[in-house]
């Protein structure tokens, strides 16, 4: 089972727990973990709500989090259309989030008009086909894509919603926070600290050199996941052998895959994006037996298949689905007038072969989420 019920998860510190590192990310992060109060309260479906959420009231993420507990609306006042855009709907983490958003507008009553491109989209080529779109309607739901240039490319589309008056959530970093209203973005930085140090603990037993296999260059999401990561590695049994940047699609991961173990074949583990770990896996036929270790830095359906058989070790998952859900509500909510903190994120947690049996992820995988909708 993967905790289809409406029970309340266990949530990042059971998580934690479980892998014995809740002193280590606490310490090192120097996360404050104050009381859980409930923040906001509401309802829907499907999801197993209440979510657990860190919480900043300003963008400055360097700070202690508030630990709240998240409840989306019962209905909207109104019944809002919201604009959704997506990069590509041919990636499963943004189709993730776009199934997430759907669930909840259901449940609020609101409509959404989605709008996306193909596998090569780039910020600026986004920005273009959201335009018209973002125009039409009452709110602005934008799933940035992986750019380095991602800031300057939202600026006129984002400038033009600001000057309207129309509430602007985002589901990742790495667009000016002055022009947005809020985000529910997990700081990405964090979840990579905690699989740090899962490979940490995994390298007591097992030291050995890591590929990172990050994605596209200069983009903040990426960035912000490579320097987690090396953070833990200090003091470590554990070693940087390279980190290769590359195109998210199979082709181009399987090469670069090729190409890292060619150039460093004594390594042992091998950490990226969902589409390059699963590249990665089919390229090395990677066994439990297996000399390599892989870890992902994102959690999907195709990744949820693999940890169980030992194909993947371990996976963040900072919770798509909820993800969406809790941008359509902080849309409705700063429509009705409510005013939001800047970022209220899902907590995220650490997948394995042992948290996979009973972490919530009604609000990480579309699987599961309709597995609950059905009961």
């Amino acid at each position: 089972m993967k905790g289809v019920g409406v029970r309340r998860r266990r949530g990042l510190v059971g998580v934690l727990v479980a892998a014995g590192l809740l002193v280590s990310a606490c310490a090192s992060d120097h996360v404050g973990i104050s009381p859980e109060a409930p923040l906001f309260l509401g309802q829907s479906d499907g999801i197993a709500w209440p979510v657990r959420t860190t919480v900043w009231p300003t963008f400055d993420t360097a700070k202690d989090p508030r630990i709240s507990q998240y409840l989306p609306l019962n209905k909207a006042e109104k019944v809002w259309t919201f604009c959704v855009s997506v990069p590509t709907r041919s990636i499963e983490y943004y189709e993730s989030i776009l199934i997430g958003a759907r669930t909840q507008a259901k449940a609020a009553r609101v409509s959404i008009k989605v709008v996306s491109g193909g596998p090569t989209t780039t910020a600026a080529s986004q920005a273009k086909f959201t335009k018209n779109c973002a125009a039409q309607t009452q709110a602005l739901l934008l799933v940035p894509v992986l750019d380095a240039n991602a800031n300057e490319s939202y600026a006129s589309l984002l400038a033009s919603q600001k000057s309207a008056g129309k509430p602007v959530v985002v589901t990742s970093p790495g667009v000016d926070s002055t022009a947005i209203t809020s985000s529910v973005a997990p700081v990405l930085r964090h979840g990579s600290r905690q699989l740090g140090f899962w490979l940490n603990a995994s390298a007591n037993t097992r030291p050995g050199k890591v590929i990172v296999l990050a994605g596209p260059e200069g983009s903040p999401q990426v960035e912000s996941l490579v320097s987690g990561l090396r953070s833990t590695f200090p003091g470590s049994s554990l070693s940087l052998a390279g980190i290769y940047y590359g195109s998210l699609s199979p082709a181009s991961q399987a090469a670069l895959t090729r190409r890292a173990i060619a150039e460093h074949p004594d390594a042992q583990y091998i950490v990226g994006v969902a589409s390059a770990i699963v590249a990665a896996a089919k390229t090395l036929n990677v066994t439990m037996s297996s000399h390599y270790v892989l870890a992902s830095f994102t959690y999907t359906e195709a990744i949820s298949k693999m940890i169980p058989v030992g194909e993947v070790a371990v996976a963040i998952d900072d919770r798509t689905v909820a993800q969406g859900a809790m941008a359509v509500d902080q849309n409705i909510r700063r429509l009705q007038g409510q005013v939001l903190p800047a970022v209220t994120a899902p907590a995220v947690q650490i997948i394995d072969r042992t948290s996979i049996t009973y972490a919530d992820q009604t609000g990480s995988l579309p699987s599961v989420l309709a597995a609950n909708e059905s009961r």
